[in-house]
């Protein structure tokens, strides 16, 4: 585990499982690097801009399904 990063790799993990989105996938998607998970683990050290791109990805994906959740709930 990261020493570095624990929280935020605790946060994605439980957010990829929410989601049913592969570590590989978060990654591109978040980042454009389907190894960011495993280099996190590694202890790879991310600058304060990219902790919050990582979290502002998760805000508006969760944001984004909700959305398409309550508008298939209208009738």
């Amino acid at each position: 585990m990261s020493r570095y990063h624990s929280d935020l790799v605790a946060d994605i993990e439980a957010f990829a499982s929410q989601h049913d989105m592969p570590e590989t996938t978060f990654g591109r998607r978040a980042m454009g690097d389907p190894h960011f998970m495993r280099d996190i683990r590694r202890d790879r050290c991310l600058r304060p801009e990219s902790v919050e791109k990582v979290r502002r990805f998760m805000r508006d994906y969760a944001q984004a399904a909700q959305d398409r959740l309550a508008s298939a709930l209208v009738v």
